[in-house]
């Protein structure tokens, strides 16, 4: 395969895709292509932000453990032959 092949589209584009590719193969397509890309960029940030990015809003460390107790119809009838190792024991809230 010679580097000039590479430069062509495939066999199996179709006749859009040829366009396309046509297309962004001028100065003005190589400008209309970085344009869509720093607008994808700026959307995924603005999107990033309103959505939230710093939730919870005050993180700290509490006691409670990551998981509830099964409700006492789903706890096991004897407990286990071993001891389980306890759960851990601090995750991140936010603050009230």
């Amino acid at each position: 395969m010679r580097p000039e092949d590479l430069l062509d589209p495939p066999p199996w584009a179709g006749a859009a895709v040829r366009a396309v590719l046509h297309r962004i193969d001028t100065e003005a397509g190589v400008r209309r292509l970085r344009g869509l890309i720093w607008s994808l960029l700026a959307l995924a940030v603005l999107g990033f932000l309103v959505a939230g990015a710093d939730r919870p809003a005050d993180p700290y460390l509490s006691n409670r453990t990551l998981a509830p107790p099964p409700p006492p119809h789903l706890a096991p009838a004897s407990p286990p032959a071993t001891k389980p190792a306890p759960p851990p024991t601090l995750h991140l809230t936010h603050r009230p």
